[in-house]
């Protein structure tokens, strides 16, 4: 059958929406069997599901997902059958399938109809899973266990010793399927979860009608204007009435009687009809707030999705983490019922990988570190998230070796983030905000894995751009929190309307911690800095017409005079911002800025009041940033200045392959770095003890002298010491990337995974 060219591209987004459904739900079924090996709903479960996947590649074509999907479900058929049990190497081959199936999706999807890639190796991976020996004797299976309901928590991500089948976690068990092989008569049992009639809506058609919803809330907003000002008028003419009925007693003593009474009744009649019009218009008004509320809350409802859409991805990411790192871990999550935009909820997922995956890579230790420190073998990690009003907060906690705080001031200062007396007045919580700087690690070695000083900058932009906030707390030997508070919905929103220097701005009220008024007697000084006591705390006072750089309007504060402030942050960070007046809360509607205006400092959005015109909404992050500023606790970069005064940055490139040299030396070329070439580690120590270079770029598997040694070499050498030393290798064991890290190596960048973006972001990071 052939297909017009919407249609086939509207059955492929069904596809791909529906292979993700299984590919889901495998990974999850996989991780609650991995700990409790021999359950058999949750066999029925995952061969359901490979059986389904493969109907769905072989009627649009997809051979080969077709055939792994195929290998799959064999493999779990012969599981159910008590001829197979799953152990550790099974459970590898079986998620190796189901990430070849994720890209090959991924890739026929952009090319449909192509020919399907070989996948001989994976099917036969898959066959000889399912050989006799492969697994423990069939008699060795423990009886399945009893169905259990889904908890509010537990999901151990990673363990490898066997975690007891009371601490897992199970869902509900799907309807059988009719007139399958193994179950040709099942009808619906009492109590099955039947499967609600669904349509697939792009993300793009609920945008569309929420920006008609948002037009629609404008509008009402014009309404509550135009009551307002019907309301003026009405007070006017009962101030009329009044003092005409004063005129008519003194007129109608004297006067024509008829007269002023024709014209008080006409006064009469006018405020009767303009009370009667007030009356109808506020009763109009309000049955539009109610439909066009109902109306918003719908579509509102329809993009919600549940966090546990995404948080069910993290189990078996931190699993495949944990079994690389050799440690040993313990996810619970709790919150997942919370529900957010889906469109939040797909800018999320980096975020958050980004950061449980440095929760596992920097925070847990391994089993027999944290056994010497007293801990358990295996590390906590709970990914939370609770509700609050218009916002929700997740929280990513856990119990490793936490932050230590001389080594953020140490690096701080040797990047010249901050001097040294600037580093002593910072309280331990502005310390901590010092690891959302571009390029800021403090991990001992760059990998692949984490520690490339990209990652945290990078949340943060993320959580900017979903007009959220992140803050950090952390005791050393305890562990991290990372606390995310993002907004429930991008569409609308309850922001409190400021005016300064004239100009009315929106702050999102989320992110208002306190509204009050400040008098010239509560203004004090603390280190040299203008502060109030804001509930009993010093809190920094900034001038927000400063920080807009906007001209100062109002009047200087003399005594007996307040002033409104407006509390900013969080907890642990907060600022009080002087403004000129307060204008009270409002639901607003929020525009993107649109191109070219994609990223304006201290503005995150626009919306439109109810007399048309445009408000800007303040970005609550940069107001904090740059109150910083002004109160000097940031520097520029000094290192880079100091190194844009001295020239062009010099590098020694180390590599005994001729096309490694001449290839790196044009790429770092391009980026303006001054390069000098090394053929092995002995050519490069006579280059260094003749030369001056600012850092060096080496390869490990070279004749004469090997990268390891030259490392060491380098290292004892008190000129060369703090030199930055990258190794670019094909080496990618994590035995060799221990070996760098001893021999004391800065990054470490194999080469299959090279890109030269990777280079010099590394490059930049360390000089």
């Amino acid at each position: 059958m052939s297909y017009q060219p919407d249609e086939l591209q509207e059955i492929l987004s069904i596809y791909k929406a529906e292979t993700e459904e299984h590919l889901q739900n495998l990974n999850d079924g996989l991780m609650r069997l991995e700990k409790a090996p021999g359950r058999t709903e949750t066999l029925e479960e995952i061969f359901r599901e490979a059986h389904s996947l493969k109907g769905a590649a072989r009627m649009i074509g997809f051979e080969a997902v077709e055939k792994i999907a195929h290998g799959l479900e064999d493999l779990f058929g012969q599981a159910r059958k008590g001829e197979l049990d799953f152990q550790r190497q099974v459970f590898d081959v079986i998620f190796a399938a189901l990430d070849a199936i994720s890209k090959l999706t991924a890739g026929w999807l952009e090319n449909p109809g192509a020919p399907s890639p070989p996948v001989d190796d994976l099917l036969e991976r898959l066959r000889a899973a399912r050989t006799p020996g492969h697994g423990v004797p069939a008699a060795a299976v423990p009886p399945p266990a009893a169905p259990a309901p889904r908890p509010a928590a537990s999901t151990p991500a990673c363990a490898p010793p066997p975690v007891p089948a009371a601490s897992t976690a199970s869902t509900a068990v799907d309807q059988p399927e009719r007139g399958s092989a193994d179950n040709p008569v099942a009808a619906p049992e009492a109590g099955v979860r039947q499967i609600e009639e669904t349509i697939r809506v792009t993300t793009q058609k609920l945008d569309d009608l929420m920006n008609q919803i948002g037009e629609i809330l404008v509008t009402r907003i014009k309404f509550d204007e135009r009551l307002a000002e019907i309301r003026v008028i009405e007070r006017q003419i009962e101030q009329f009435q009044l003092a005409w009925t004063a005129v008519r007693r003194r007129l109608g003593r004297g006067g024509d009687g008829w007269a002023v009474r024709e014209v008080g009744d006409r006064v009469a009649r006018l405020q009767e009809d303009i009370r009667h019009l007030a009356t109808g218009f506020n009763e109009d008004t309000l049955r539009m707030s109610l439909v066009s509320g109902e109306l918003q809350d719908s579509i509102n409802r329809v993009r919600m999705l549940p966090l546990s859409a995404l948080f069910n991805l993290f189990p078996r990411l931190l699993r495949d983490i944990a079994r690389q790192e050799g440690k040993e871990v313990e996810l619970l999550i709790e919150g997942g019922q919370a529900q957010l935009d889906k469109k939040i909820i797909e800018e999320l997922k980096d975020p958050l990988t980004h950061l449980l995956r440095n929760a596992l890579d920097h925070g847990i230790e391994k089993p027999e570190e944290r056994q010497r420190a007293g801990k358990r073998p295996a590390g906590h990690l709970k990914l939370s998230a609770v509700q609050k009003a218009s916002s929700v907060v997740i929280d990513i906690e856990d119990d490793g070796a936490g932050i230590d705080l001389d080594r953020v001031r140490a690096l701080a200062l040797r990047r010249g983030f901050a001097s040294d007396a600037e580093l002593r007045e910072m309280t331990d919580q502005q310390t901590l905000g010092l690891v959302f700087r571009p390029g800021f690690s403090t991990k001992g070695m760059i990998t692949d894995l984490s520690g490339r000083g990209v990652g945290l900058d990078v949340v943060l932009t993320n959580i900017e751009r979903m007009k959220g906030t992140i803050t950090v707390t952390s005791h050393p030997g305890k562990g991290s929190i990372f606390s995310i508070r993002l907004p429930i919905t991008l569409a609308t929103t309850q922001a409190l309307l400021v005016k300064v220097s004239g100009q009315t701005f929106a702050i999102p009220l989320a992110s208002v911690a306190v509204i009050s008024e400040v008098g010239l007697e509560q203004v004090t000084s603390v280190e040299s800095r203008e502060a109030v006591l804001i509930e009993g705390v010093p809190t920094a006072l900034v001038r927000l017409h400063e920080i807009l750089r906007l001209p100062e309007q109002a009047a200087h504060l003399e005594a007996g005079d307040k002033a409104p402030v407006v509390v900013l942050g969080s907890t642990e960070e907060r600022v009080a911002f002087l403004v000129d007046e307060l204008l009270g809360e409002h639901e607003i509607v929020v525009k993107g800025l649109g191109a070219p205006l994609r990223r304006v400092r201290n503005v995150s959005g626009a919306t439109i009041a109810g007399d048309g015109a445009v408000v800007l909404i303040l970005n609550v992050f940069d107001l904090i940033k740059a109150s910083q500023k002004v109160r000097g606790l940031w520097l520029a970069d000094k290192r880079r200045a100091e190194a844009g005064r001295r020239g062009t940055a010099r590098v020694l490139v180390v590599d005994d392959s001729v096309t490694t040299r001449l290839l790196e030396k044009g790429i770092l070329e391009n980026n303006g770095y001054e390069v000098t070439l090394a053929v092995d580690g002995v050519d490069a120590l006579e280059k260094l003890a003749n030369g001056s270079f600012d850092l060096v770029v080496s390869d490990v598997e070279m004749p004469r002298m090997n990268g390891f040694e030259f490392t060491r070499r380098v290292r004892r050498e008190e000129a060369h010491r703090e030199m930055p030393v990258i190794l670019v290798t094909s080496l990618s064991s994590e035995e060799d990337k221990k070996t760098g890290v001893e021999a004391g190596a800065d990054a470490y960048i194999v080469k299959g995974a090279f890109d030269q973006g990777n280079l010099i972001a590394t490059i930049r990071q360390l000089l």
